[in-house]
């Protein structure tokens, strides 16, 4: 009986989201899921993986002045490690990139930012934008919504997270931001993440 107590449960949290209030059908068309894992040789993040073009997304819902308007659907208790770059490979410590990590840190309140260079040690890592105490918004069972605006008039990336309410979470004004043209994907150390992305959204980001 137990065993089919926590199979229910399982099964409904994947399904229906309900602490989260994402359902299965906000995400059930999307295009793209990217699911990383460590195996434990990478001690802190793990490098890129599953480059993917901007042009080549279906449902990139960027206006003339942007270059991308996007929904993500993340599942994991931490981190959400996202990178915006030139080019499809692993950047080097050097290189201009741009590199976002919500909620990562100790205990329950979390920090964000967005880091300007590839993140070797996180805490020394040249910053456009953080966000330090918040509560984390990851779960290992329920998806979280996370929407990001690049606009290329601006030089401008935005971050949203529907507890942050309108007023986006983290931005970043920088010239470099025009150049990107690829999406990356990582996580940090054993963590399992899940991305779920390239979704129909009716109203747009």
């Amino acid at each position: 009986m137990l065993k089919l107590l926590i199979i229910f449960h399982l099964f409904y949290a994947q399904s229906f989201c309900f602490d989260k209030g994402i359902s299965f059908y906000s995400y059930r068309n999307c295009e793209r899921e990217v699911i990383v894992e460590g195996d434990g040789s990478e001690s802190g993040y793990m490098r890129f993986q599953n480059f993917i073009p901007i042009a080549n997304l279906s449902y990139n819902k960027a206006n003339n002045g942007e270059i991308l308007s996007l929904r993500f659907y993340f599942q994991g208790r931490a981190d959400f490690s996202v990178i915006f770059s030139p080019q499809p490979k692993q950047p080097s410590s050097t290189e201009k990139i741009f590199q976002t990590v919500l909620a990562y840190g100790k205990g329950g309140e979390r920090r964000s930012s967005i880091f300007l260079n590839n993140v070797v040690d996180i805490y020394k890592t040249t910053k456009c934008d953080h966000v330090d105490n918040i509560p984390n918004p990851m779960d290992p069972f329920f998806f979280q919504q996370v929407d990001v605006i690049v606009n290329k008039n601006y030089g401008l990336i935005m971050w949203f997270i529907p507890q942050h309410g309108r007023s986006p979470l983290l931005t970043c004004f920088d010239p470099n931001i025009v150049n990107i043209k690829y999406i990356g994907f990582s996580g940090f150390s054993r963590n399992k993440v899940r991305y779920i992305f390239d979704c129909p959204i009716k109203n747009g980001v």
